[in-house]
């Protein structure tokens, strides 16, 4: 870069403006041009997340450099977008982070039931801590139909309880969250319900926040506003 664009790109706001006008590719190309780009572009890159998997495309969690990069970026995170298979190894990596920490540990472990971890591979599970800042969370509990390409799926993505209980876990862990979006197929969700039989041993929290979940009016589009008395919790909501 000539001495002009270092001297340009070194005043942040005037960086603002350019990378306003850039879609998603183009802001990481320049976030990728030196070490000052980098630190003022990597968290726009992070604030609108896609986790799902799709072999046709990159997935944040194929390598343990992209989940390295989700993890140092988590608190630019304000939109999520999970599907089943991501969000149960991304509730392994919080979960991870969480027994590394011990302050959060202290508080937190106690209420996590052994059911919401999963058996996955050490390479995969790498720690991510919570996304604090997360305000706006779509997620889809329907299996996609690349399931079988997937090397990180995780039995538990096919357990309708357990992934309930993550989902509960996530919403917890997330105090500005003022939106939240879930898609599901009706056929495969609609005995939620009976799951609640299984949960006597898991904490007051978790089991209310459950019951809530699974009072949901079967459908395959489930917004948020079936989800009133869970977002309750959000000390932000509006």
């Amino acid at each position: 870069m000539s001495s002009a664009e270092v001297r340009f790109f070194n005043i942040a706001e005037l960086t603002n403006l350019v990378t306003a006008l850039l879609n998603k590719h183009d802001t990481s190309a320049l976030a990728q041009t030196n070490h000052r780009l980098l630190e003022l572009c990597e968290p726009l890159l992070y604030m609108d997340v896609r986790l799902d998997h799709n072999p046709h495309r990159v997935n944040l969690f194929d390598s343990i450099y992209t989940t390295i990069a989700l993890a140092r970026n988590t608190h630019f995170v304000r939109n999520l977008r999970v599907s089943v298979i991501n969000h149960a190894l991304l509730t392994n990596c919080m979960l991870a982070h969480l027994d590394s920490v011990t302050d959060e540990k202290q508080n937190l472990r106690p209420d996590l039931p052994p059911s919401l971890r999963s058996t996955a591979s050490s390479s995969h599970v790498i720690p991510v801590p919570p996304m604090t800042n997360l305000e706006r969370l779509e997620v889809a509990l329907v299996l996609e139909s690349y399931i079988s390409t997937c090397f990180y799926y995780l039995e538990t993505s096919n357990n309708p309880k357990t992934i309930l209980l993550q989902y509960c876990r996530l919403l917890d862990l997330s105090p500005r969250l003022t939106y939240f979006k879930a898609d599901r197929d009706a056929e495969d969700w609609s005995d939620a319900k009976q799951e609640l039989k299984d949960l006597e041993q898991e904490s007051p929290v978790i089991r209310e926040g459950l019951q809530d979940l699974a009072m949901w009016p079967v459908g395959n589009n489930a917004s948020e506003e079936g989800l009133v008395v869970i977002l309750k919790r959000c000390p932000n909501l509006k």
